[in-house]
């Protein structure tokens, strides 16, 4: 974006602009920071590649740094140029690292069974958790479940109170011989916090077992 678009968007942002997608960055580093958050049995591992990961940044760093100082003896405008393409590289390069971080992390496959929830709505609407060899959601905590927008406000109390489940129901949605769990959520509570016209990303949040395990799925709220 241009300055001005990219000010008029900070501000006054349109519902394509707020909408989630996979291909913007932004949504990368909040899911890794809202599974870790929840899924704390997973947060040593990720600390611990995360020290090795900035280990060697800070050693590329060091390395980019004296060539720029030595560009810069000869002409200024070189260096400038180096240093915005190691800025470029350093940026992907995290990225790429949460890429693959998220994906060691053992989040649940989710399905939220509807494409639109309005927040005028006092219905109801379900939400499937798949099992996988590894995870048996017929062994779910129903009482440690949560459904609804992540980080809605700054005041934790508000978190809180997003909704438990009505119900659950186990049966084999997707025929893999595993029987998966569907919840019934109050559409009105669950979507207390969201945008109007956006597409938005919804988090199930639950306790299967010993281990704390968190999925989303994308879906357009209407008013």
């Amino acid at each position: 974006m241009d300055p001005k678009t990219a000010t008029t968007a900070q501000f006054h942002a349109t519902p394509e602009q707020l909408s989630y997608r996979a291909d913007r960055p932004l949504y990368t580093f909040l899911a890794m920071q809202n599974f870790l958050d929840w899924q704390h049995q997973d947060y040593p591992i990720f600390a611990k590649n995360k020290r090795a990961f900035e280990k060697q940044a800070a050693a590329e760093v060091q390395k980019a740094d004296k060539e720029a100082r030595m560009l810069y003896r000869v002409d200024p405008g070189k260096a400038k140029a180096f240093l915005h393409e190691f800025n470029n590289y350093s940026f992907h390069n995290v990225l790429h690292a949460t890429e693959q971080e998220l994906h060691e992390l053992h989040h649940l496959p989710i399905i939220i069974n509807s494409k639109e929830l309005s927040q005028s709505s006092d219905g109801t609407f379900t939400v499937t958790a798949l099992s996988t060899p590894q995870v048996h959601m017929t062994r779910v905590d129903k009482e440690a479940t949560r459904f609804g927008s992540p980080f809605s406000n700054a005041d934790l109390e508000v978190n809180r109170k997003m909704p438990k489940p009505l119900k659950v129901e186990f049966m084999d949605v997707n025929k893999d011989g595993l029987k998966d769990a569907v919840f019934t959520f109050p559409i009105k509570t669950a979507v207390a916090f969201t945008v109007p016209d956006v597409d938005t990303e919804l988090y199930l949040w639950t306790k299967v077992g010993k281990k704390q395990l968190a999925g989303y799925d994308i879906v357009k709220i209407k008013k």
